[in-house]
């Protein structure tokens, strides 16, 4: 996806930038490319984000444990061909994920979101590519029994959401929140009761009332109310009149049941008297009371409500956990088991596969504490469809504008394609057709493009070492560029984390 901005217009700027600055938009790519159906289009082929290739049974359904740590479940009857008919047999899947801006970048998977005219950068917490065949042919996704992914993230944000990638519409799909599980944290087992305001009750002449002082956080359903009294209940029978004239060392109120009622104790040395009672008011205060009872309602109905649905959501997180935490000891004992396999190997051609067994032992057990050390939080969602999700929030960056010149270190100019600008504190990428670039305010950039089939890059270092500012029209950088032999992804991978 790109800046909708027409064509005609980019012209028009460059013309009277040109007045003032003398400097040239260039446009990097054909705008026909751009729109073609190839919309997903990596920079260097050779240097793309690699698929993981797993075999399912289709009518069995299976469980794929990603190297990352992440968990893809495949129930039973999960893919149909374009009939919509159940897949028998073996189906291939290809799965990829897309961590940070060098993938984003080497995928070519665009990170703008297009809404009502306006253009905004996505930062991602997870993204990736489903795809199954059958013979080599496609097939879809069953929606009556739907894949789920179990994806390792980095960000605990519970504000991204879950966006499918629509090639044909050519924009991302917002289709829900994304659940996310951060089993580093620990989650309460219930919610502290909520108490009910009393409705008010008007004093009556049948029973003696009583006034006494409610300690502070006590009873906070009582404290909301001003002047507030007691009032014997009239199944009182043991009432003294004489004990109003002593005077207590100590009183003590207890709520008796749901019914309103509360038992008064009062205290003096060895002697001590209780009575049932319920709170009242008289006069104005009774009509006072009413108004502050309809807003306390009417409060505690809204917290009740909100309360009710933070129970279910702590109920299905309990669950998730459970869940979770079930696939991922699957995934640690399907690891162990392989290195046992690697080990039994051995053991039958025990020369030639000496080095190979070492080997694999090292790697198990650095994927097994990589993936336990990873998998702290998952995003977990289902998916309807096989292609490109993302778990991400659409953001719009404080940027300037810059006209950009690319120099190498001998100080030629260079003639770049498929420009790109990241920040080291966004898990996003800013795409561009032409020179004239956008950088965010008060971040450290990173710039990637093509030059002549190899990737040109400037680091974060670099960056930070320019006197660039947002007063600057125009701005030549000096960029590195990787020799032809290096680009490929593993090499590539460690440039976009330095």
């Amino acid at each position: 996806m790109r800046n909708l901005i027409p064509f005609a217009l980019i012209l028009v700027f460059a013309s009277c930038i040109n007045d003032i600055k003398n400097t040239q938009v260039i446009t990097t790519e054909n705008e026909s490319e751009i729109t073609s159906d190839i919309f997903i289009k990596s920079p260097l082929p050779q240097a793309n984000v690699p698929f993981s290739k797993y075999t399912i049974d289709a009518e069995k359904g299976d469980t794929l444990f990603h190297q990352s740590g992440s968990i893809i479940v495949f129930p039973a009857h999960s893919v149909v061909d374009k009939n919509g008919n159940l897949v028998k047999g073996m189906v291939d899947i290809n799965y990829r994920e897309f961590i940070d801006p060098i993938d984003f970048y080497l995928a070519g998977v665009p990170l703008d979101y297009d809404s009502l005219g306006t253009t905004y950068s996505f930062e991602s917490s997870g993204m990736c590519e489903v795809t199954a065949y059958k013979d080599g042919e496609p097939v879809f996704v069953n929606p009556s029994s739907l894949p789920e992914i179990n994806m390792v993230s980095t960000n605990s944000s519970k504000t991204h959401s879950i966006y499918f990638l629509d090639t044909v519409k050519k924009n991302w799909i917002n289709r829900k929140m994304s659940t996310v599980t951060d089993l580093s944290k620990t989650v309460e087992a219930s919610i502290i009761d909520l108490p009910q305001p009393i409705r008010p009750e008007k004093a009556n002449d049948k029973s003696p009332v009583i006034e006494i002082e409610i300690e502070p956080g006590s009873f906070k359903e009582l404290l909301v109310y001003d002047n507030l009294k007691f009032q014997l209940d009239v199944t009182e029978t043991g009432f003294d009149a004489k004990d109003a004239d002593i005077i207590w060392n100590d009183i003590q109120l207890t709520k008796k049941d749901n019914l309103g009622l509360y038992t008064l104790k009062f205290i003096n040395g060895n002697k001590s008297v209780s009575y049932s009672a319920k709170p009242v008011f008289e006069g104005e205060d009774y009509k006072k009371a009413l108004l502050v009872f309809d807003q306390k309602n009417a409060e505690y109905k809204k917290e009740k409500e909100n309360r009710q649905m933070k129970e279910v959501e702590l109920e299905e997180e309990i669950e998730r956990r459970a869940k979770i935490n079930a696939l991922i000891e699957a995934r640690n004992k399907a690891i162990l088991e392989e290195n046992q396999r690697q080990e039994v190997l051995y053991e039958q051609r025990k020369k030639e596969y000496e080095q190979l067994v070492i080997a694999s032992k090292e790697k198990a057990a650095k994927a097994l504490k990589d993936r336990n050390q990873s998998a702290e939080i998952i995003r977990n969602f289902s998916i309807d469809g096989f292609g490109i999700w993302n778990c991400d929030k659409a953001f719009s960056l404080d940027s300037y504008t810059v006209i950009a010149k690319f120099i190498d270190k001998e100080g030629n100019a260079l003639n770049l394609s498929n420009l790109a600008v990241v920040q080291k504190s966004f898990n996003g990428i800013q795409k561009f057709y032409n020179n004239e670039i956008r950088i965010v305010k008060g971040s450290e950039s990173m710039i990637f493009a093509i030059n002549d089939g190899r990737l040109a890059y400037l680091k974060y270092s670099d960056f930070n070492n320019l006197d660039i500012t947002e007063d600057d029209y125009e701005y030549t950088f000096t960029m590195r560029t990787v020799p032809s032999s290096k680009n490929n992804y593993s090499f590539l991978k460690d440039i976009g984390e330095k």
